[in-house]
């Protein structure tokens, strides 16, 4: 059995329910408790995990108390066959968010998650596959034109090169949502860059990740809001940690998103296209 925890305090300069939720442009200030713990009945050649992640959040201004105060679990389970030359990984994996101290359920997230991993020189290159789906079970307005329930679907392929002291990832994927409401169905790529440092008992992460939307309506509507919408969202991040006992690290991460959007309406002209910044700062542990 093994497991880790993590607590800290984070600003949130705009914050939602979850990434993907329109933002409130509301500030918040929270208590963050994010943790693991996984078994492992099988290993060899074939391995099997299966475990549990779990995310609290809990704001202190209360201005983003209660319906904002999320908490998601995950319970999961792996299965992994070594061939040496390759690696292939399925997981299966069913998730849950819940709001108002977990008074309400928000959303029930079915995830069925393959990836297959050649070996490259110190690191390696992967395929990968995602075919889930979402049921909001709040906040959604059902069998309408803005109901986010629905299929989705994406795939693409990642590669690590480098050393055990400087890292270099990168990611591209294919994104399509089949929303049953099609003002929320869309396709699109996303792209991600990131570098890790060790030295010592230090770490430090920095990467760039961009995503782009393209979403689908009906004819009148796409003519009535011109473009219909586009999102594009880059995000840097930063992330260091410095061991300062066995097993347990303190951490400071730090992310700013910027979402450029076409869609706008004289009543809310910012709604999609926002900023946020985010900045954590805490302690890890594991065993």
């Amino acid at each position: 059995m093994t497991g880790w925890v993590a607590s800290g305090v984070a600003i949130d300069s705009n914050i939602s329910i979850l990434p993907d939720d329109a933002p409130t442009h509301i500030q918040g200030v929270r208590m963050v408790l994010n943790s693991s713990l996984a078994l492992h009945p099988l290993r060899g050649p074939l391995s099997i995990d299966t475990g549990l992640l779990l995310r609290m959040n809990k704001h202190l201004n209360s201005e983003a108390m209660g319906p904002y105060d999320a908490s998601t679990g995950t319970v999961y389970t792996s299965f992994a066959v070594d061939l040496n030359l390759v690696k292939l990984n399925s997981v299966l994996s069913i998730t849950k968010t819940y709001i108002n101290d977990f008074r309400r359920e928000y959303l029930q997230a079915l995830d069925l998650q393959t990836n297959l991993q050649v070996p490259l020189g110190s690191g390696y290159i992967s395929v990968f596959g995602n075919l889930g789906r979402r049921d909001f079970r709040a906040g959604n307005p059902e069998a309408s034109i803005s109901d986010r329930d629905g299929p989705l679907l994406n795939g693409g392929f990642a590669w690590l090169g480098g050393t055990s002291v400087f890292s270099i990832t990168g990611k591209m994927s294919y994104v399509q949502k089949l929303a049953q409401g099609q003002d929320f169905r869309y396709k699109g790529g996303n792209i991600s860059l990131s570098s890790t440092l060790k030295l010592s008992n230090t770490s430090a992460t920095v990467g760039l990740e961009n995503e782009l939307r393209i979403y689908r309506y009906d004819t009148f509507r796409e003519v009535a809001f011109q473009h219909g919408r586009v999102d594009n969202r880059t995000t840097p991040f930063a992330k260091l940690t410095i061991q300062i006992a066995d097993n347990i690290n303190t951490y400071g991460a730090c992310t700013y998103t910027k979402n450029y959007s076409t869609w706008a309406t004289d009543v809310s002209p910012d709604n999609f296209a926002y900023q946020r910044s985010i900045g954590e700062v805490g302690i890890e542990g594991q065993w």
